[in-house]
């Protein structure tokens, strides 16, 4: 379920491991805050937040983050 506090703070309908989905309103202001709150989470958990998905109709939006290690997201590794 979609979980509005404060100033339109949005949290994740589904928080399994490093994968956040959240439903959201098909607005700009909602995006901005999916985004944040998935950054939040992702700092929290020491990686950086990575969108993956993103399907939307005209009206609601249902996006998918990845909390990764940074040096996983900028393609970089030790693998020697």
């Amino acid at each position: 379920m979609l979980g509005f506090a404060g100033c339109g703070t949005i949290y994740p309908n589904i928080d399994e491991g490093s994968y956040l989905t959240y439903d959201h309103p098909f607005t700009d202001a909602a995006a901005l805050a999916v985004l944040r709150s998935a950054e939040k989470i992702c700092a929290e958990r020491k990686r950086n937040a990575m969108k993956s998905t993103s399907t939307c109709s005209l009206t609601q939006c249902t996006t998918h983050y990845l909390c990764v290690d940074q040096a996983k997201n900028l393609g970089i590794g030790d693998k020697g």
